[in-house]
């Protein structure tokens, strides 16, 4: 059942970025050289003309952002805040994330003292110009007679079928083009994979491999929190139907990591094949095989000279060796 995305665009940079980006559109050719090849085609697919209305949403460090932006899904209706109500609506088509897209159209946003980007991003059909003033739009969603729209909102059908009236929505949007999607990226929570699910995901693998990887994960993602790091994971839904999960996705370092077992020549070479071949999907500043222990030389410079870095634990922390820098060995302690 569709939803309803409302948005905060009212202050003059984003009314500035809505007029930019939305009305005006963004050309795919453009978009398509930092963004994943799976959200390439998706936007070429659903926007056959070539140009896309694009939307973003900055990940606040609690993560309240981003687990908004999870819930929305293509046919949601998107509306824009304006002085004084409502003034603008769109029809979600395809959900995706880029940092590197989002800096190139909107440039960055501080908040305490760190830089975020809108990365939690979307495009956009069927644009037009409304008005809905607070003074009906508060009613309809139970909001004090005062409020205004601050951040980023989902509402569902049940909670906003007043609304997706008047913002000129019937109900779940789905066109020919939005009927069947090429493979597709989903960002997902790393908290929603606890050890047995991990497991019931890889029925196919030895179960005693599949919880030391989860748990590897588990103990990496708490000393990363413990420095104010975000992470995620993705599910990568292949051309031939199936769906794969990622181990693990770092928003701060914008890096994509694959964790095994062992350190053993069998389990680095599959984590590589792995990690080369979900990085056709999900964009990435960097990749990184997460280990148990070290791996022997040979094998350090396996990962290295394929741009993938190497991590494993080392006393209360990691070590990191770089791509292509055997000199770049650092043990990061945890600072908790």
């Amino acid at each position: 059942m569709t939803s309803v995305v409302i948005l905060a665009s009212a202050d003059r940079t984003s009314q500035s970025n809505l007029e930019r980006t939305v009305f005006n559109e963004v050309d795919i050719d453009l978009a398509e050289r930092v963004v994943a090849p799976a959200d390439s085609a998706a936007l070429r697919h659903v926007h056959p003309s070539g140009r896309a209305a694009m939307w973003g949403i900055w990940p606040a460090k609690d993560g309240r952002q981003t687990r908004k932006w999870q819930q929305i899904r293509p046919g949601d209706t998107a509306a824009f805040s304006g002085p004084g109500g409502l003034v603008a609506a769109a029809t979600v088509a395809h959900v995706f994330r880029s940092p590197r897209l989002a800096r190139s159209l909107w440039g960055v946003v501080e908040r305490d003292g760190q830089e975020f980007t809108y990365e939690l991003m979307f495009s956009l059909r069927d644009v037009r110009t409304v008005f809905v003033p607070y003074e009906d739009l508060n009613p309809m969603l139970g909001w004090s007679a005062a409020a205004t729209v601050r951040e980023a909102n989902v509402y569902s059908a049940d909670r906003a079928a007043g609304l997706i009236d008047a913002l000129g929505g019937s109900g779940p949007q789905t066109p020919q083009n939005l009927q069947r999607e090429p493979p597709g990226v989903q960002v997902l929570p790393v908290e929603a994979r606890d050890v047995e699910s991990y497991v019931l995901q890889r029925p196919n693998e030895p179960s005693t491999a599949v919880r030391r990887e989860a748990e590897l994960v588990q103990t990496y993602v708490m000393w990363r929190s413990a420095s104010g790091a975000e992470t995620c994971r993705h599910g990568i839904r292949f051309p031939e139907g199936t769906t794969l999960y990622t181990d693990l996705f770092d928003i701060e370092l914008d890096e994509l990591l694959e964790a095994k077992a062992s350190s053993a020549r069998h389990h680095v070479r599959t984590g590589l094949g792995q990690i080369l071949d979900y990085s056709r999907f999900v964009s990435s500043r960097s990749r990184a095989l997460l280990l148990p222990d070290e791996p022997i030389d040979d094998l350090k410079e396996l990962l290295t000279q394929n741009h993938v870095a190497v991590v494993w634990p080392h006393g209360d922390g990691f070590v990191r060796l770089e791509p292509q820098s055997e000199d770049n060995l650092v043990a990061a302690e945890a600072d908790a």
